[in-house]
């Protein structure tokens, strides 16, 4: 949660939106950020061993293969008790404005009904069910503003992490920015209308990708919040901070 006013980016003076598109994050001040996908059903455990760092980075760590993954992670996924009126309410009730959720992570899965990937918790999961979609339904009907965190520059089952299985490059980042990030992009606004977009590692992107994930988001979305870490953002930087926003 964020209690601070943020920090604010703004892309260019005479950006005529500029303060349509910032208003109530402005005056919102007070939000929750959700890391929730597969791989929160382990608790921080694998195989009965304790996963240090990041519960979202239990594939890299443990070096768990992509097709493991997916039979041992994705496919079982089915968290029959989740209930989105439930989690929105609790927002709403303790005063928060705003919910920013993973919508897709480092691991690749999305945690929506994608057209564009099939692996997806919709298509691929036992659970197959929408969450954004149901979120998005309560958010609407409690007045509170939702935001999606994207994974737009580190896919481990297409193009795999520098750190992990398979060689990052230009080249592949670019196949992938084409025909995943792109089009999802784009599924995510035209069906959920979020307020806001939170991208992440931008370093490990070639900056012209960046910019054309930048420019597309603008694009599509003229009102939508764009944070720093979509474009040129590296950690330590001020637009690499949470709180940096577009």
């Amino acid at each position: 949660t964020n209690t601070n006013t943020p920090s604010i980016l703004v892309p260019s003076a005479q950006d005529p939106n500029k303060d349509t598109r910032l208003a109530w994050w402005r005056e919102a001040r007070f939000g929750m950020f959700i890391h929730w996908g597969v791989y929160s059903a382990f608790g921080g455990e694998w195989n009965g061993q304790k996963v240090g760092g990041y519960a979202e980075h239990l594939q890299r760590i443990m070096k768990i293969k992509r097709e493991e993954y997916l039979e041992k992670v994705v496919k079982p996924f089915n968290p029959t008790e989740f209930n989105a009126d439930e989690w929105v309410k609790t927002v709403k009730d303790t005063g928060m404005q705003y919910i920013v959720i993973t919508s897709m992570h480092h691991d690749g899965v999305a945690m929506f009904d994608s057209k564009t990937d099939d692996y997806n918790v919709v298509k691929t999961s036992k659970f197959g069910r929408d969450p954004l979609k149901e979120l998005k339904e309560a958010c609407d009907k409690y007045g509170v503003k939702l935001g999606f965190y994207y994974s737009h520059a580190q896919d481990w089952s297409i193009s795999g992490d520098p750190r992990y299985p398979e060689p990052n490059g230009p080249e592949r980042r670019k196949a992938v920015v084409e025909k995943k990030v792109l089009p999802q992009i784009k599924e995510l606004i035209e069906k959920y209308h979020p307020a806001l977009f939170w991208g992440d590692t931008a370093h490990l992107n070639p900056k012209e990708l960046n910019e054309q994930i930048l420019a597309y988001l603008r694009k599509e979305d003229p009102n939508l919040i764009i944070n720093g870490r979509v474009a040129g953002a590296i950690y330590g930087r001020p637009t690499g901070r949470w709180s940096s926003v577009r």
